[in-house]
This record gives structure tokens, sequence and C-alpha cells, in this order.
């Protein structure tokens, strides 16, 4: 199973120096996917897409990324 969604960035909380997180500007659109098969003794990651950028984190540290923005979800 896969969950996906696309994200609206609506501002910017608190600047980051993170891969793909730091070029991110108010009005960005991402797409994010968060596959659910992950096995023991290895968590899943996230992928996320900015156009024809692609960068994979892993939970926390997607969740620590996104944080520092407010977004909206699309779809």
């Amino acid at each position: 199973m896969i969950l996906k969604g696309t994200f609206k960035v609506v501002a910017i909380k608190k600047k980051t120096k993170a891969v793909l997180f730091q070029d991110l500007k108010v009005g960005d659109e991402l797409t994010v996917t968060y596959p659910l098969s992950g096995g023991f003794g290895y968590a899943p990651t996230v992928e996320v897409r900015l156009g024809n950028w692609e960068h994979w984190n892993d939970i926390t540290q997607f969740n620590k990324n996104i944080r520092n923005f407010e977004v909206e979800q699309l779809s």
C-alpha cells in the first residue's frame, strides 16, 4: 500500500539547509509518497518531489523538515 498526497507551501516558518527543502518557496507544490511496506529492521522512506527534483527522507527526518513550513493538502 502507498500513501500519496500533493501539498502546497503556504508559509515558511523557519529557514532550513536540508536538501530540497532549502529551495522551497511559497506557492511550491510537493508530491509526497510514503510506502507502507517497511520490513522489520528498517524504516520505510518518504519520497518528496518538487518539479523534477526527487529526494528521500526517513519518516523522522521528513517530519523534522516539513515542520519548517505551513502546507495545505491539495490531494
